[in-house]
């Protein structure tokens, strides 16, 4: 008599209840068994909730520790009538502080409240391991026992090759949503506003380190992909060799008459039993270990040039520790940043091999939303088409991605210069000690693999992020914190590469509005199209480097017909379809 009732009086509405899984589970048990069973009921469940939202520190998450917490009178608890009031009154305390951090449906409190997280609360107990047979149980003891007591270091279980017996092995690998984990990391910093201001589908997309556009942005489409974007190896050197983790070569031009090549290599540490590697050069062979590199001469150099200045020369090189091989190309080259003092300010230039250059060139942006579509033709086809154009610099932009091997490549050998940012675009990044700690590794990591590549001049912090600190703020703090992070990596790994902090940037310790004035600095003007001028508003700012403009173009007609009907009148710019294709509010009005 209850039950039908009772589902009657609550309709449509969401259920909220403290431990809601429990109650559910009753409810439904008892719906099916009257027949009138119909699906899941919308439920929040304040223990989850508040486990996740508000957990750090905490050791019980029941309804007496929520009320404590929230400063809420129980009386009576475990009667009905009481428990049921004090959960709504903590839940209105939720909800109150959601909204002022930005949730405002159902849909976006469930990013909270993620299951698969839920373990991270859990008291550690003992579990049961199912093995195929006796042999199987036996291996996985000895493995998770070995893992944890002789081959534990510096706090990471490792598992050693000769303990893997031959056969099949599986490696699991857990995806998780990138909206529910941006929306969890925010929420360690609640009274932080780190929301991006780009034109994204995800508001925290800055916690998570991922390709910021890839919720969209005023370009393109929202489709935050998730996987494994290219091969995954098992790499086990031979003989006690070290593990080979990164290689790189360094050119140095002495005279007209010669220069001298430096090879690197960097393993996992110098602990191993063979720790001496073998380095080729332009034929040529030595010893190399990582701390001591491999020197090779050579008499009358051909230098490395950028597209129409000369040919772009490169010379192989390989590494080779116990099996374990890097390889790249390396051109004879110098680079220098030109900044000099003049009546309107200061200059902003490149020299390449002792000769000025002017940069011709274009922004970078992943060349598809699907990765599994940039392949190493469409990649090397887009540059050769920079190349045709006269372009002589890419610069890959703060919002996509640090790109493949083969894009870098392409670039050595068609001669683009490649003004690299650090993946950080539009927004407000933390300054929290693990966030530190993580974009410390990921710039390291980045720095050392892409410096093999001659065509790399430039280092940058990231893409317009001093815009939200040019006004002193707490903000700034936390920006100067990572911001400095980020030159450490490029200072420390690639001391002879040119670092720049941000773009634009009047410079180092300038927090000027760069894109009006232009007197230093590289500038971004968009005052065409964004601002609504004309093409005549070009001639109305020069700045010293421009180093992103443009203008909205649609895609070619072959491009058009793949999603569009000129029958149904898809090809009017006001369509259902093409607005669905225009992600910049209000594009078609500039």
């Amino acid at each position: 008599v209850v039950l039908p009732k009772f589902k009657e009086f609550i309709k449509d509405s969401i259920l909220v209840a403290h431990n809601a899984s429990l109650d559910n589970s009753h409810i439904y048990a008892n719906l099916k068994k009257l027949g009138i069973y119909d699906g899941p009921i919308p439920t929040i469940d304040t223990l989850q909730l508040f486990r996740l939202r508000y957990g750090k520190g905490l050791r019980k998450f029941g309804l007496d520790a929520m009320v404590k917490f929230f400063d809420i009178v129980l009386v009576q608890h475990h009667r009905a009538v009481h428990d049921a009031k004090a959960t709504a009154l903590c839940f209105v305390a939720m909800i109150n502080d959601l909204l002022d951090h930005g949730f405002t449906n159902y849909n976006q409190i469930h990013t909270i409240i993620d299951e698969n997280e839920a373990y991270k609360f859990g008291r550690p107990s003992h579990i049961t391991l199912l093995c195929l047979n006796e042999v199987g149980k036996k291996n996985i003891y000895q493995i998770i026992s070995d893992s944890h007591t002789v081959h534990f270091y510096n706090k990471d279980a490792r598992i050693i090759k000769e303990k893997l017996k031959e056969g099949k092995n599986a490696i699991e690998v857990r995806i998780k949503a990138p909206r529910r984990v941006a929306s969890e990391l925010w929420l360690r910093t609640p009274d932080y506003d780190v929301r991006s201001w780009a034109v994204t589908t995800c508001r925290a997309i800055n916690a998570l380190r991922k390709t910021q556009c890839c919720f969209g942005w005023d370009w393109g489409v929202s489709l935050p992909v998730s996987g494994i974007y290219g091969n995954v190896r098992l790499v086990a050197p031979e003989n006690g060799a070290p593990l080979l983790k990164y290689a790189w070569a360094e050119a140095e031009i002495k005279d007209d008459k010669s220069a001298e090549i430096r090879v690197y290599a960097l393993t996992n540490g110098k602990k191993a039993k063979n720790n001496i590697g073998t380095c080729e050069f332009n034929g040529e062979k030595k010893e190399i270990s990582s701390s001591k590199p491999a020197i090779f001469k050579v008499e009358n150099p051909e230098l490395w040039w950028p597209n129409g200045m000369g040919n772009q020369k490169l010379y192989p090189w390989s590494v080779d520790f116990g099996g374990v091989k890097i390889s790249g190309r390396v051109g004879i080259r110098k680079f220098e940043l030109v900044r000099e003092k003049d009546g309107k300010g200061e200059s902003f230039g490149f020299r390449v091999n002792g000769k000025d250059i002017f940069s011709l060139g274009a922004d970078w942006i992943p060349c598809d939303a699907f990765p599994s579509r940039r392949t190493p033709e469409r990649i090397r086809s887009l540059l050769k088409s920079a190349a045709d154009a006269n372009m002589n610099t890419i610069r890959v932009w703060g919002g996509g991605e640090y790109e493949n091997d083969a894009f870098y490549e392409a670039c050595d050998e068609l001669g683009l210069l490649i003004w690299q940012d650090f993946m950080f675009a539009c927004a407000r990044y933390p300054a929290r000690k693990d966030f530190l700690d993580e974009i410390a590794a990921e710039a390291k990591h980045q720095v050392l693999r892409l410096k093999k590549y001659t065509s790399i001049f430039l280092w940058c912090g990231d893409n317009e992020c001093i815009a939200a600190v040019r006004e002193p703020c707490k903000y700034r703090d936390d920006w100067i914190a990572w911001n400095a992070v980020l030159a450490n990596a490029v200072k420390e790994n690639a001391p002879n590469t040119i670092w720049w902090p941000s773009s634009p940037c009047a410079g180092p310790g300038d927090f000027t509005y760069n894109e009006l004035t232009g007197e230093s600095g590289d500038s971004h003007y968009w005052g065409v199209w964004h601002g609504a001028r004309d093409l005549s508003g070009y001639y109305q700012l020069r700045p010293r480097f421009c180093s992103e403009f443009g203008f909205q173009s649609f895609p070619s007609l072959p491009t058009v017909r793949q999603f569009a009907d000129e029958k149904r009148g898809d090809f009017d710019v006001n369509s259902r379809v093409m607005l669905a294709h225009q992600k910049n509010n209000g594009g078609n009005d500039m």
